[in-house]
């Protein structure tokens, strides 16, 4: 199926539940893809190319096309990934969503079950209505997880504001839907803000790298992530970690240099890294807080200033 160079809109469910259609080419000169253009086209094979002057996807546009593979680019000249998009496209392998996507909609990647690598913006808002959401059900394969900076590089992530919200909402980010034993995370340079209870009880992260533009780690970011392994480096510019950021990872190991722009230590910030060897505390620290460094039972060198404050 050829579509002419020079149509600009392919309308609402022009080719539903087409499943003898094997391939199409969409031109450049497309720029809308109406509501369930293509849903249930099952046969629909290769990857999904020459859609980077698209602007808008609609509502199940390629819902069900489970032959469809490889790479998805999300145009950058889109706002926002409308519900059930590819739900069901059982074969895509990649998803790379830019930072001018401001939200995700529900089952967007729902059951996408070979989706393995994924780019996402840090500044993605969660929520049922206007964030992850339900938008990656199913999408238990993914391996490796791109944290990018989000539109006119914003690099402060969103957080989980309360105890009721991070508790049902960080179930539903892509990382904790994830399955995969060993799952790769990377924040790309320029993330300034690493959010609340973003991974939170992510027990499958084995490693993370944070870049050295990160300056604030929010309360819970990594809480209970008990198999990310190694020391824990590049955090020399943070000024402030919330509370027990690092509570319960219990394979950090090493050294731990607390970074001299800080000036207190929250509570149970390291409680329960029972792998961690060495602590030194600069100078600046005027406090820790309580259960700070809890059942560090790893722990035989300590640095710490003679004039050190703790709050009980």
């Amino acid at each position: 199926m050829k579509i002419d160079n020079g149509i600009t809109r392919i309308p609402d469910y022009t080719f539903a539940g087409c499943d003898n259609i094997k391939s199409i080419s969409i031109p450049k000169s497309v720029t809308e893809i109406g509501e369930g253009a293509f849903q249930n086209c099952s046969n629909l094979t290769g990857k999904l190319t020459d859609i980077s002057n698209v602007t808008s996807i609609g509502t199940k546009a390629f819902k069900g096309c489970a032959k469809i593979s490889g790479k998805i680019v999300l145009p950058t000249g889109m706002s926002e990934i409308n519900e059930e998009i590819f739900s069901g496209c059982s074969s895509i392998e990649e998803v790379v969503i830019p930072p001018n996507i401001i939200k995700i909609g529900k089952e967007a990647f729902k059951s996408c079950t070979s989706l393995a690598n994924l780019t996402v913006p840090i500044v993605m808002k969660y929520g049922e209505s206007d964030g992850f959401g339900t938008s990656f059900t199913g999408c238990t394969g993914i391996s490796k997880v791109r944290l990018t900076l989000g539109k006119d590089g914003n690099g402060v992530g969103t957080d989980y504001d309360t105890w009721s919200t991070y508790s049902y909402y960080y179930r539903n980010t892509p990382w904790y839907i994830s399955t995969v034993e060993n799952l790769e995370v990377t924040l790309d340079n320029g993330i300034t803000r690493i959010p609340k209870y973003i991974f939170t009880d992510c027990d499958n992260i084995k490693s993370i790298i944070i870049p050295n533009s990160v300056t604030e780690i929010g309360d819970g970011a990594f809480r209970g992530c008990s198999n990310i392994e190694g020391e824990l480096t590049d955090i020399s510019n943070v000024t402030s970690m919330g509370e027990d950021a690092f509570k319960g990872c219990a394979k950090l190991s090493g050294k731990i240099v607390i970074p001299t722009g800080m000036s207190e230590i929250n509570e149970e910030t390291f409680s329960g890294c029972s792998s961690i060897e060495e602590v030194v505390i600069p100078p600046n620290i005027i406090s820790i807080g309580k259960e700070a460094f809890k059942s560090c039972t790893s722990l035989t060198n300590l640095t710490v200033p003679i004039v050190m404050k703790t709050r009980r």
